[in-house]
């Protein structure tokens, strides 16, 4: 049997050697467990984002919602999908959404990119978890 007090000595006389060898297993585990919880979370947060009902529909290529057109003709053939619910009132639970990029800024050398969101009032029905905190909802034509 080794004593401790020659293991203590050992490591103190070996610090580089025994720092590397406590940090490369550290590392090891690091590099799996911060990918992993980023998936997780990324999964966890699209989970919660939406329902199991909610589609977003983007044209054949479009990698994002900004780069995405889809026709009228399209628009109706989606209507027709027995998969689209009702709202109870003769109206589709179908929010059709124009998405856009606008550079807010002053200074022609600096960019500063907003998104912005135009939408029906049939969207708030779509997205069951929109709620209005005080004021009014936007109205069309209002300003």
């Amino acid at each position: 049997m080794v004593p401790v007090r020659y293991n203590l000595r050992n490591l103190i006389e070996h610090r580089g050697t025994s720092l590397m060898t406590m940090l490369g297993p550290s590392m090891v585990g690091m590099i799996f467990v911060i990918p992993f919880g980023f998936i997780a979370a990324l999964r966890l947060t699209m989970i919660n984002a939406g329902g199991e009902n909610n589609w977003v529909i983007l044209s054949r290529g479009a990698p994002d919602e900004g780069a995405s057109f889809i026709t009228h003709d399209n628009i109706a053939v989606v209507r027709a999908r027995p998969e689209i619910e009702s709202a109870g009132n003769a109206q589709l639970r179908l929010s059709q959404e124009i998405f856009a990029g606008l550079n807010i800024s002053r200074d022609k050398h600096v960019r500063q990119f907003v998104t912005l969101r135009g939408v029906t009032p049939i969207a708030y029905s779509v997205d069951r978890g929109m709620y209005l905190v005080s004021g009014r909802w936007p109205v069309r034509g209002s300003g």
